[in-house]
């Protein structure tokens, strides 16, 4: 049998080593100039019809999203708000395709959460960089941003829900003439 705690530090492990590297991704996807941003996407969205397993498939669309919130932040710095309102729709697309892929593909995210966590991490980036979009945007400019706000934070939490499924507690049965309130 597993250690649970080590099993658990395995898991801790592989979160901040992801993290790490998701960030790292997009520290590079920040420092490429608008060109490079859409060529990587075209390349990125040709890649989804060749890739067999959902993981992989679901890690194309995480970096599909990263490119089009990228170009989007471009969008808002240009004031291109025609262009803001097309690179969230497609983002929005990319989010539900990236959930939709990992979670029709019926692994199980307790037990093998490569994909599942993948996803967890970066919807929660993501989260954190919609907020910082939406505080540059005028009130009039903010539906869309918000609109992908809430479906990025419903994904996210679906992901927590099947990486980290409850257990319905179950009741220690009590010692023979032992009162609770009374403690004895």
């Amino acid at each position: 049998m597993r250690n649970p705690g080590a099993n658990r530090k395995s898991e801790v492990a592989l979160t901040l080593l992801l993290l790490s590297f998701m960030t790292g991704c997009a520290l590079r996807i920040g420092k490429m100039s608008l060109s490079q941003k859409q060529n990587r996407l075209a390349i990125e969205q040709a890649r989804t019809r060749h890739l067999a397993t959902p993981v992989a498939k679901t890690k194309t669309y995480i970096s599909i999203s990263q490119l089009l919130l990228s170009l989007a932040s471009d969008a808002v710095r240009r004031g291109d708000m025609e262009d803001l309102t097309r690179l969230m729709d497609q983002y929005i697309e990319s989010v539900q395709l990236a959930r939709d892929t990992i979670v029709l593909s019926h692994r199980n995210a307790a037990r093998h959460p490569k994909g599942y966590q993948e996803l967890e991490i970066a919807l929660r980036i993501q989260s954190r960089l919609l907020r910082e979009l939406r505080s540059r945007l005028t009130l009039d400019d903010r539906p869309k941003v918000e609109s992908a706000e809430l479906i990025v934070t419903a994904a996210h939490e679906e992901m927590l829900r099947l990486i980290f499924p409850r257990s319905e507690p179950t009741a220690l049965p009590l010692k023979q003439g032992f009162h609770p309130i009374a403690g004895q």
